[in-house]
């Protein structure tokens, strides 16, 4: 494995300032389920330490996990066309369709069921120099138990002062401590860096309902973000 990547608890630990790996949801905690691997057979997390990138990935031991995983993906995908066609005629990028794949530390569980592990989509605008965007992860850190946790398939926003930033930096872990939906009044910066958990709770929601609020709560925080850097 190069060694720009790593799944050592104690390395992770190390770089993030004493956070360990958490657990990861498919869909969401009241109605979802744990599906994070973490003996040496089913490694099912990694973590970029150039990047401060962390990748979660469900262990697919049953036809019930693929299928929601497939759901997962195929929802992703009407969301970001429905999102499309509510923004604003601005400069945004959205990941491809077959694009956002991990190629590195793939449990071998994905090549038995033929996944495309396309898993990391997102929607993205640049103004006013900064850039921001929807993520269809929820990232959060647990401050009871020290550790990293995702909902794949929550909604997340962030903004970055460069296109491709991350949240983290080394010692400084740009997620909330808390799943739940933020204050936009109360959004704060970590290190030029903002993260905040929108009302719109999932990608679900929004295939059920349309995205007129994800695109007016994403809009919102950009005037946030926007007013709070030239404040």
């Amino acid at each position: 494995m190069d060694k720009r990547w790593t799944n050592s608890d104690s390395e992770i630990k190390t770089w993030t300032g004493g956070l360990g790996i958490g657990k990861v949801f498919l869909k969401d905690k009241e109605n979802g389920y744990e599906v994070l691997g973490k003996d040496k057979e089913e490694t099912a997390y990694i973590f970029d330490t150039n990047t401060g990138n962390f990748h979660f990935l469900p262990v697919l031991k049953t036809d019930e996990i693929v299928a929601d995983l497939q759901d997962y993906l195929d929802t992703a995908m009407d969301v970001i066309n429905q999102i499309k066609k509510k923004l604003p005629p601005e400069n945004y990028t959205v990941c491809p369709e077959r694009t956002g794949r991990l190629n590195t530390g793939l449990p071998q569980d994905y090549e038995k069921w033929q996944i495309d592990n396309a898993f990391f989509k997102y929607v993205q605008i640049e103004k006013n120099g900064r850039y921001f965007t929807i993520n269809f992860m929820r990232w959060y850190v647990k401050k009871e138990n020290k550790t990293i946790n995702c909902i794949m398939g929550g909604i997340q926003f962030d903004s970055t002062a460069t296109k491709n930033q991350s949240v983290n930096s080394q010692g400084s872990i740009g997620y909330p401590n808390t799943d739940e939906a933020q204050e936009l009044e109360n959004l704060e910066p970590k290190n030029e860096v903002y993260v905040y958990n929108p009302r719109v709770k999932d990608i679900w929601k929004v295939a059920d309902n349309g995205a007129n609020q994800l695109v007016e709560e994403f809009m919102n925080f950009i005037d946030k973000v926007n007013k709070a850097e030239n404040a």
